[in-house]
């Protein structure tokens, strides 16, 4: 794989690094700082970023298809004194929930760069059994894949004025709701769900271009959550808007695979669809001032529970 492909992964991994401890680690901060104003044009700084990632990565094969951060050696990766990654202090930080998301962003660079069946190997996702987080992620994607498909001769303010009366959106932010105010629901589990699914999704192999928009409604969902506090308020204070979960998802057939992919990365049970002619992102324009309207103070209230703050999130899976 090119040297411009793999950075463009590497890329899209350090905004999730970023996102998670970006705030808190200054270093981090810079190293996706400094990658992200790189001007593809710069081809050598290009491949010398790539080669400080293979140097890494490579002595690193066996803990990183194992998951074995404590053993990792070299444990950085190193740009400058004040541009660095400590992935020894990257997994003490992360939780349990988030540690196997960043293995699995990890062994998928891996593979690009030193493409091995055993890496491959490493990248099939296990069984393992479902959470109470991961089935709400299941049920929303299954909620959004049933009202797109079939839909094909509906405009997108007609399919929006059919959300809108079967209250998908609407149950869905509620249960969520009440499920984190009872504690059936765990936000740092949900938010992990979110990001192994991500890893899952984006390291479908070989070829991973019709999973890019899975990946943007899953990362806008990520930065949703992630703006939640742990007593329900946002941390912003910013009612927020449903468009943006779903912005810059684009309908045709792309969107009856995009759900697929997103189905087949949190379960076996994939179901296809067909709604061509779908402008998802002029539908949910026209859903949110239609929901506003519709609910009042109630939806901003709800609403308030699942803020998104975009936190330069120029590149994803």
């Amino acid at each position: 794989m090119s040297n411009n492909k793999i950075f463009a992964k590497i890329l899209s991994f350090l905004n999730e690094l970023n996102r998670m401890f970006g705030d808190k680690d200054v270093n981090i901060f810079n190293y996706y700082k400094v990658c992200k104003h790189t001007p593809i044009t710069k081809q050598n700084i290009i491949k010398n970023h790539v080669t400080l990632f293979s140097n890494f990565l490579l002595p690193n094969k066996d803990n990183i298809i194992k998951q074995n951060f404590s053993k990792l050696n070299p444990s950085e990766i190193r740009m400058s004194d004040k541009t660095y990654i400590d992935f020894k202090q990257v997994f003490e930080k992360a939780n349990k929930e988030w540690r196997p998301a960043i293995f699995q962003h990890l062994q998928y660079l891996l593979y690009l760069i030193h493409p091995e069946e055993e890496v491959k190997e490493a990248l099939v996702p296990t069984e393992k059994e479902t959470s109470k987080e991961t089935e709400v992620l299941n049920n929303f994607v299954e909620k959004l894949q049933e009202n797109f498909k079939n839909h094909e001769n509906k405009n997108p303010v007609e399919l929006g004025l059919d959300l809108l009366k079967n209250g998908t959106f609407m149950n869905m932010y509620q249960d969520i709701n009440k499920s984190l105010q009872n504690g059936d629901l765990k936000l740092d589990k949900l938010l992990g769900s979110v990001q192994n699914i991500i890893g899952e999704l984006t390291q479908e192999l070989p070829n991973t271009e019709g999973t890019e928009p899975a990946s943007s409604l899953l990362n806008n969902m990520s930065n949703m959550l992630g703006n939640i506090n742990p007593d329900g308020t946002t941390k912003d204070g910013n009612v927020p808007d449903i468009t943006q979960m779903l912005s810059g998802l684009t309908g045709g057939s792309g969107m009856s695979e995009m759900l697929s992919s997103v189905m087949g990365s949190i379960s076996n049970n994939t179901q296809s669809s067909e709604s061509p002619d779908l402008d998802i992102g002029q539908l949910m324009t026209t859903m949110g001032p239609l929901m506003s309207q519709m609910m009042g103070g109630d939806l901003s209230q709800l609403m308030g529970q699942m803020n998104m703050e975009n936190k330069e999130q120029d590149e994803s899976y």
